[in-house]
């Protein structure tokens, strides 16, 4: 049973979007066939008209979940009877005319009045009838015709097949081919264009949020379209894919259907990414990010067979003990690697300094947990990180890499410099840092404390800058004028800009220098001209 006088009473609240009545008359002139649809919208004043079949049945238009549409779109579109009581629910006065004559509605009280509904048909007036096509002519109620014909409607009735004019503009027309013809997968479910953009689908893996991302037209209405089209994209115009939510179709519903055609989409992403991964194989990909992310998707939509089966995939190759930036402490590298290459081998970093262990990945015992992470230079050790989702075959082995660190000699400022023996089997390393902040921390050098200027910055960005600080070029520029210094107080050695100003006392002019040598044990300063005249002065102690 259904209480028929609180059901009408209530239809004005049913409709939260008078703009979306627009559709909805577009939506019915689109199934009778019409070409084009006239739409003028003066204030308060609505008048509508198509050139399509129209109707020679009135009941049709007061009946409510009543239609008189031929069998094939009561079969494919379930037409749900409520599009022009949408009209009725935001308008006071209604008339409609077409093949049955001419019917004007006072809405409140066809909405509030049993008895006025009943009658309704009886007010139907014959002289003024046409040969085809449907018009309409209503006085929207006060407020409501502002949102009526707002842009974001205008841009939706773009996709119904017809020529649509408002207030005398046409609407550009727009179709899902266009929109989507950048979209790599085209194809077809049940004689319907199919438009996939496969971007990184996880949604793939639950109908819920599947059916958030498909954008959808139905006959000519758009559903999830209007500004964004989401990653999945149909065009439904033969028999009924998929179940639009009646009776307002601003949703699909989670049904038998709705599950076919995420199986579908799965199936048709995952022969792609086949495809896609085949070709990598014969022709190296120019953007390996992109060609990373196709094989990351085929990981999630590919069977377990399929997946063992391709004879390429990826790997990370990762420096974890160097840096490029301050937004992670490792470098990371894509690496594609073939079925038939043999495993992978990883490294694993064991450091020992002075005859202790102070760092294993792999041993928390030998290594200190009050030391900072080394920094070497850059792929000094190549760690492989393996996908969670790859081929069986794709597979792994590991070795350690030994660096031994013995000082010899040790200058102490804000850091502590080490001259260093460093040995490590197969590798050269010049230089090790261990420093954990400003003024914290040891250095260790092969050759030369200039070394330290190859992992420089990597040490600025995984240990020094700090986002609280002053800005980022402000700190990088102290860190720099720091370790200068240093060097130079090791060394001996400084720019000819840092001495100038003492120079000039010793007769000796600025353009005359080549070189500058301090001992600084000596207190002397070695100056040699650009004649090659050698010059030794003595310093005086400060």
């Amino acid at each position: 049973m259904i209480n028929e006088e609180k059901l009408f009473k209530l239809l004005p609240y049913f409709f939260d979007r008078p703009s979306a009545v627009l559709l909805e008359i577009a939506q019915n002139a689109h199934r009778s066939g019409a070409s084009h649809l006239d739409v003028t919208l003066k204030g308060a004043e609505l008048e509508v008209e198509d050139d399509g079949s129209g109707t020679d049945n009135p009941q049709a238009l007061v009946c409510l979940a009543e239609s008189d549409w031929p069998s094939t779109v009561m079969d494919n579109q379930m037409p749900a009877g409520w599009g022009l009581f949408y009209l009725m629910s935001i308008s006071e006065t209604v008339t409609y005319t077409s093949r049955f004559g001419t019917l004007g509605i006072d809405c409140k009280r066809f909405l509030n009045e049993a008895s006025y509904r009943d009658k309704a048909l009886i007010m139907v007036d014959g002289t003024f009838r046409t040969e085809k096509g449907f018009r309409i002519r209503a006085r929207l109620v006060e407020g409501v015709f502002k949102s009526v014909a707002y842009l974001q409607v205008l841009e939706s009735l773009a996709y119904f097949p017809m020529n649509i004019t408002v207030n005398g503009a046409r609407i550009k027309t727009r179709s899902l081919s266009e929109t989507c013809k950048n979209y790599p997968i085209k194809t077809s479910y049940l004689g319907n264009a199919v438009y996939l953009n496969p971007n990184g689908v996880m949604f793939l893996q639950s109908i819920g949020s599947f059916l958030n991302h498909v954008s959808l037209v139905w006959y000519g209405m758009p559903m999830n379209v209007t500004g964004y089209l989401h990653d999945v994209a149909i065009d439904a115009r033969e028999g009924d894919p998929l179940t639009p939510v009646l009776p307002y179709r601003t949703s699909i519903k989670h049904d038998e259907k709705a599950e076919r055609f995420l199986e579908f989409v799965r199936r048709a992403v995952a022969a792609w990414c086949i495809e896609q991964i085949r070709a990598f194989d014969s022709e190296v990909p120019q953007d390996m990010k992109d060609a990373v992310r196709i094989m990351r998707l085929a990981g999630e939509v590919l069977s377990s067979e399929e997946l063992h089966g391709l004879d390429l995939f990826f790997v990370e190759e990762v420096d974890p003990y160097y840096a490029e930036n301050t937004e992670s402490d490792e470098v990371v590298r894509y690496r594609l690697v073939r079925k038939d290459e043999a495993p992978l081998l990883g490294e694993r970093l064991s450091l020992m300094i002075n005859g202790e262990f102070i760092w294993d990945e792999e041993d928390e015992e030998k290594s200190s947990l009050d030391i900072p992470k080394p920094i070497l230079p850059p792929w000094t050790i190549t760690r492989i990180d393996l996908p969670h989702n790859r081929p069986a075959w794709l597979q792994k082995v590991e070795r350690p890499v030994q660096v031994r660190v013995t000082s010899h000699d040790t200058n102490r400022f804000d850091y502590a410099w080490h001259r260093s023996s460093i040995e490590c089997e197969g590798k050269e390393i010049a230089v090790v840092s261990m420093i954990e902040g400003w003024a914290d921390g040891d250095i260790y050098y092969a050759n030369r404390p200039e070394d330290f200027l190859t992992i420089d910055d990597a040490v600025f960005d995984m240990k020094i800058h700090s986002d609280e600080g002053d800005t980022y070029d402000t700190q990088r520029e102290s860190f720099a004028r720091l370790i200068a210094n240093e060097i130079m107080s090791i060394t001996g050695r400084y720019p000819l800009s840092d001495l100038i100003g003492g120079i000039r006392v010793t007769g000796i002019y600025p353009h005359e220098v080549r070189t500058i040598d301090i001992d600084a044990g000596g207190r002397v300063m070695k100056v040699t001209k650009t004649n090659g005249e050698v010059l030794s002065l003595e310093l005086l102690a400060a």
